[in-house]
């Protein structure tokens, strides 16, 4: 009767940090346009390889492990891809805080209810400008991020995101902690 749902959270201090850039980005071309994340049947190939072509100038740049194999074979490896493999959780805020723009180009379908994709809280809580698809709970974060309503309007905005020059700033009602307070006390 009573049902209360607490979406997915951020570690600020995590991927508010100042790191290195890790070895295997330093050659990688400015601007770079990330995705941090599993490579799976979410992941719309068809949307990314038209983000390759259209933006040869940018390095498109994924972190991350490999859980379908047909849809990594499936992207075009341009000379603007560069697949830097998974990376242990420890090491992977180092990648996305020196990402320029954080994308989450996911398959636009049944994942607009329900769904809530933690890297997009994660590229935001780096205070990267970020952009996503309508589907894996974007469309809830939009008043902090870009989210695209088609193929064409994801490859336009790369460019909008990319002239954002402001900082974004995440509310700490999306931290981890303040998530397990309010937890506890639904609880109490």
């Amino acid at each position: 009767e009573k049902m209360e749902l607490i979406k997915n959270g951020v570690d600020f201090e995590l991927f508010q940090t100042s790191y290195a850039i890790p070895d295997d980005m330093v050659p990688i071309p400015r601007p770079i346009i990330g995705f941090g994340g599993k490579l799976s049947h979410l992941l719309d190939y068809e949307l990314y390889n038209k983000c390759l072509e259209a933006h040869p100038d940018k390095s498109f740049v994924i972190v991350g492990q490999k859980l379908n194999e047909e849809v990594f074979n499936k992207i075009n490896k341009t000379n603007n891809f560069f697949y830097l493999g998974d990376k242990h959780y420890s090491q992977y805020p180092s990648y996305v805080t020196h990402f320029d723009v954080g994308i989450i180009p996911y398959v636009n379908n049944h994942l607009d209810s329900g769904a809530d994709s933690i890297k997009a809280y994660e590229y935001l809580a780096a205070g990267l400008s970020s952009l996503g698809t309508k589907g894996a709970g974007m469309s809830d974060l939009s008043e902090h991020m870009l989210v695209a309503d088609n193929d064409q309007d994801f490859i336009q905005k790369i460019d909008k995101a990319l002239d954002q020059k402001n900082v974004i700033t995440l509310p700490e009602s999306h931290s981890w902690k303040f998530k397990t307070h309010y937890l506890v006390h639904l609880f109490a």
